[in-house]
């Protein structure tokens, strides 16, 4: 019996595949080193990436998950599914900052980590309020 998959966690893997960030995650993950398998909610984790990327202990590009551990939460699993969200409604804007923030990142999070969602801050830029304000 397969999993059932909510209407909307269906139409954002299908939003991310068509706008190629889940390819770019899958490609992204398999170069790391991670090992692929099927989340919850239509995600792909990415387990034991073992490349420089990323630098924090989870990314999500599309709807891949790339983790540095095989220790896995919920709570984990419900942040980086707003990331896939993020990826599948906001690609135009999310790419750019996103580029923009992982290089600056500190080990813990990257500036597109909103404080209201438990996200770390660091010394880079302050893009969240950027990305809040081209959200809205």
């Amino acid at each position: 019996m397969s999993e059932q998959i909510a209407p909307e966690y269906r139409l954002r893997r299908l939003v991310n595949a068509l706008n190629f960030s889940t390819l770019a995650g899958l490609l992204l993950a398999k170069s790391e080193g991670a090992r692929l398998e099927k989340g919850p909610d239509g995600l792909v984790l990415a387990r034991g990436a073992t490349g420089t990327f990323p630098k924090a202990g989870a990314v999500t590009v599309g709807n891949v998950v790339i983790l540095r551990t095989d220790r896995v939460t919920d709570e984990l699993v419900r942040h980086e599914g707003r990331h896939a969200t993020q990826w599948a409604y906001c690609v135009l804007i999310f790419l750019p900052l996103y580029l923009l923030a992982v290089p600056r990142a500190e080990p813990a999070g990257t500036p597109m980590e909103l404080p209201h969602h438990g996200g770390a801050t660091t010394d880079g830029p302050r893009l969240d309020a950027v990305y809040l304000s081209l959200a809205a």
